[in-house]
């Protein structure tokens, strides 16, 4: 069974979509021409084959939910902001990382992108996923051996603050005995003037939402208080950081 039908939403730019309803076999044996993709064991589900025909471009976008949606001139199913923001809290609470979709059908003098920045009007906000990095079982154990050998541990990532929040509370690096001064953002770190990064920078646990030079004042500020700093880096981002340090360690990949 087979028809074509305008896309919903796209019609007016003259997408069409092919559309036939194949049989999903969902069986525990890796994928085949018959069974293409295990979802769950013994079980068989409808799946949709689309074959796409545009005749204009699309520009799609990926990022940070929060920051992608208020790109957004619409949202898909009308969601408003209160409710996306209430569910992306929610994810983040479970320490879960997240990323927001978005797109827009382009017309000929559409203008996209400037300065390396998306500056299109038109976006559509289509939802998020939310994907669970669970705390390897030995990290909580590891932390809790640098602490009671006077090794103080700091957190510094580009998770929102109630992600990092969560990973803090699960390896045993942030609880309710903390204060607020104990956990900050990048953009807040960076409005802090340097005697006020200097009086703060030993009770800080986590900076959220970190950027590159964010790292490296951080570093530089705990070297000037005397202390011998190590770092540990999974890419670029800590590259910065790394080359202001006394002895540093570049890991291919750390997962918490």
């Amino acid at each position: 069974m087979s028809w074509a039908t305008p896309l919903k939403g796209l019609s007016s730019s003259g997408c069409t979509v092919k559309a036939k309803t194949t049989a999903l076999c969902v069986a525990t044996p890796p994928p085949s021409k018959n069974c293409p993709s295990p979802l769950s064991a013994n079980t068989w589900r409808p799946s949709w084959s689309l074959e796409f025909s545009l005749v204009k471009k699309v520009l799609y976008v990926k990022g940070a939910p929060e920051i992608v949606h208020g790109l957004c001139a619409t949202t898909s199913g009308n969601v408003d902001k209160a409710t996306l923001d209430a569910q992306l809290l929610g994810y983040q609470r479970k320490a879960m990382r997240t990323l927001g979709f978005a797109y827009q059908i382009l017309n000929d003098d559409d203008v996209t992108i400037v300065d390396q920045k998306v500056v299109a009007e038109r976006l559509n906000f289509l939802g998020m996923v939310a994907i669970s990095d669970p705390v390897r079982a030995d990290v909580p154990q590891a932390v809790q051996e640098c602490l009671s050998a006077g090794i103080d541990v700091k957190i510094v990532t580009g998770d929102t603050a109630a992600t990092a929040g969560e990973i803090g509370r699960q390896i045993g690096l942030w609880g309710d005995h903390h204060s607020d001064r104990a956990i900050i953002t990048g953009p807040e770190f960076e409005a802090l003037t340097d005697e006020e990064v200097y009086n703060r920078v030993d009770e800080l646990k986590i900076i959220a939402r970190a950027r590159p030079l964010d790292k490296k004042r951080l570093v530089e500020t705990l070297q000037k208080r005397g202390h011998v700093v190590a770092v540990t880096g999974d890419g670029t981002n800590d590259a910065p950081a790394l080359k202001q340090l006394m002895w540093d360690f570049l890991w291919a990949m750390v997962p918490l």
